[in-house]
């Protein structure tokens, strides 16, 4: 029996591990929801808007999948369907991240830029502080003009992680195809 049919505002949800990561992910049957460093985030987010069923679906399934690939350094790009809610603004700067390509990075100016404003660098980072699916909408490759990396909803060290991840494997990677977004 598909549970999803019973209650349309069912979300199925798994805990990813990879070595020390472990992150938590949301999804429908069809679309990626969430990707969250913490239960509590997520709860945060979804506001109370679904039910979580402990179960899996065919999105959750092909996302611990590609996300077991990335970590192993087999995939630079996500080839899932995601559903993301938020202020216009936010979508757009999410859109961008999306762009950025693997083991590459840019400032929250650049972005800032790209979204027309370069003076919304401040309201940047909060839109991205705020991204729902962490690691395949990926604010992680986004730093400070400095150099620094600027903040994290994952951490410090799991951002240095990402991005010293991708870096060490960018030479291998066989590039995937691009990622199915509905933000």
């Amino acid at each position: 029996m598909d549970i999803s049919k019973l209650h349309q505002n069912i979300l199925f949800y798994q805990k990813f591990q990879f070595q020390d990561i472990d992150l938590h992910i949301f999804a429908d049957e069809e679309k990626i929801f969430g990707v969250f460093w913490n239960f509590d985030s997520a709860l945060e987010y979804f506001e109370g808007k679904f039910l979580f069923y402990n179960s899996s679906s065919k999105a959750l399934l092909q996302c611990k999948q590609q996300l077991q690939e990335y970590f192993e350094g087999k995939r630079s790009k996500f080839d899932l369907q995601l559903q993301t809610f938020g202020t216009e603004f936010q979508k757009k700067a999410w859109q961008v991240l999306q762009n950025i390509e693997f083991a590459k990075s840019i400032s929250y100016k650049e972005q800032a830029e790209i979204l027309g404003n370069a003076k919304a660098v401040q309201a940047i980072g909060t839109a991205n502080s705020r991204n729902p699916i962490s690691i395949i909408i990926p604010c992680h490759r986004v730093i400070k003009s400095s150099g620094d990396f600027g903040e994290y909803a994952g951490g410090m060290e799991r951002k240095n992680f990402l991005l010293s991840l991708e870096k060490a494997h960018s030479d291998k990677i066989v590039q995937q195809p691009e990622i199915e977004a509905n933000i």
